[in-house]
């Protein structure tokens, strides 16, 4: 289950407007779909925006340190208003019904699970050592200290 308040999501917001902007999409009630998965570790919806569909946005809570925010806006802020819009309205108690994860984030959920594990199989192996890199790093710092001068001598 998500433990998220609002001076959470002030925190995770990249700017001032940041925090506006998503709290005004709650208050004007631009969310048309609030969902949640069944484990309540990803929230998802569909907020209502300037161009004819309307945008989807998921806040995927997966590691609790380090969520996803993922939206179909053009917005180059990380997190949008409309994740930030979507946490305050879990945050500020709105009914979320519980559906299916969407395809494209069980998707990279499942990537991002995999890469976790073989970054942890990778950790745990000893590093191999290139012999020959070594070797030349070795070599080069004594060719490359001489001078114009010293070549001439």
């Amino acid at each position: 289950m998500i433990q998220i308040d609002e001076s959470y999501v002030d925190s995770a917001a990249p700017n001032a407007s940041g925090i506006k902007n998503g709290r005004g999409l709650v208050i004007k009630r631009k969310f048309v779909k609030l969902n949640k998965s069944k484990d309540e570790s990803i929230i998802f919806g569909e907020c209502k925006g300037s161009g004819k569909s309307n945008y989807h946005c998921s806040c995927d809570f997966v590691r609790p340190d380090n969520p996803t925010h993922r939206c179909s806006c053009p917005s180059r802020q990380f997190p949008c208003k409309h994740c930030l819009g979507l946490m305050y309205a879990w945050a500020q108690g709105k009914s979320f019904a519980e559906a299916e994860v969407p395809a494209d984030s069980a998707e990279r959920r499942e990537k991002l699970t995999a890469r976790r594990e073989k970054q942890k199989e990778n950790a745990s192996k000893p590093r191999k050592v290139n012999k020959t890199a070594l070797a030349k790093k070795d070599q080069s710092p004594a060719q490359g200290t001489r001078s114009v001068r010293d070549a001439d001598e």
